[in-house]
């Protein structure tokens, strides 16, 4: 199921679909991609695609292929730009984001092997200015990306401006301990990255972020509801004026409308939302319940429950 009502959506800033689970989203995102690249094979352009070596778009890949074998969809006018890559590595590690969209993506599909763009994790590091540069003047140079397939903002740390674009760039203490067990221990993972930047990233006509699980609540929220703020990189999504964020109900679980959906309109007063508010208003206004009043509850968008609870 999806949420389609406007009204319980006016705390957010940006269109986000609410599904059951990832099968129907990434089949839908794989679909719309699938579509766009037909249409360029129609009027003999070039598609071009930006992909992240992200777990939230598996599924995506694995449709596109389903879509390939099917004869639905061939890659043959399709470019790939990769999001980012650690850096020094070598790019047949377990780790490498070369090797996830080969093993996930590539090896499955029939894309000329010259329009295989990935930055590359064994350059040297004198020569990493200038491949950055020749890296956005072939997206320019092919039109820029039509979609870009995001599920974080690559590395770009907070902090990162607004107009940055494909760099290296040093990963903070924390990036490096939430990579640790990929790298079997944070002494291991390597201290830089090459990754698109800001600007390159909003510079794609479409673009698709994707999250499944509790554990990118958060980050959701602060994509859908936040302000933007050079300190939470995602938030800069907002200003794309083609934006989709598709997500399931765990990833979902801090937007207002799922955590307290009585700020957003009428409620099913079950026994569960009854005891779930009541917690929640205790806990705003720092009262124990035999406390709170009826104002208390007016004020805070639950008068309804006043109504029918008494």
């Amino acid at each position: 199921m999806i949420i389609k009502s406007d009204f319980t959506k006016r705390y957010e800033k940006i269109p986000v679909e609410i599904f059951n689970d990832a099968d129907a989203a990434s089949k839908l995102v794989a679909e719309k991609i699938a579509a766009t690249i037909n249409d360029k094979e129609k009027i003999n352009q070039p598609c071009t695609l930006g992909l992240s070596a992200t777990s939230s778009a598996i599924q995506v890949y694995e449709e596109l292929v389903n879509l390939h074998k099917s004869n639905k969809v061939s890659f043959k006018n399709v470019h790939i730009f990769s999001l980012d890559e650690y850096w020094p590595l070598d790019k047949m590690e377990l780790q490498s984001h070369y090797r996830f969209l080969k093993e996930y993506l590539l090896d499955y599909i029939d894309i000329p092997l010259s329009n295989i763009n990935c930055l590359d994790s064994e350059i040297k590091k004198e020569d990493i200015h200038d491949y950055c540069e020749n890296y956005e003047q072939k997206i320019a140079s092919l039109g820029g990306m039509d979609i870009i397939v995001l599920g974080n903002m690559g590395f770009n740390e907070p902090g990162s401006h607004y107009n940055s674009r494909t760099r290296l760039i040093t990963l903070n203490h924390t990036t490096r301990v939430s990579s640790a067990s990929e790298f079997f221990g944070v002494e291991y993972v390597p201290f830089h990255a090459l990754t698109m930047g800001i600007e390159t990233i909003l510079a794609s006509k479409k673009v698709f972020f994707l999250a499944w699980g509790e554990g990118k609540a958060t980050t959701i929220a602060k994509l859908v509801e936040g302000d933007v703020n050079e300190q939470i990189p995602v938030s800069y999504l907002q200003k794309h004026e083609n934006l989709e964020v598709y997500v399931d109900y765990p990833a979902a679980a801090e937007l207002t409308r799922i955590k307290t959906p009585w700020l957003t309109g009428p409620c099913e007063w079950d026994d569960k939302m009854v005891k779930k508010s009541v917690f929640w208003l205790c806990k705003k206004l720092d009262k124990p319940i035999l406390k709170l009043t009826d104002r208390d509850y007016n004020d805070n968008g639950m008068s309804d429950l006043i109504t029918e609870q008494g």
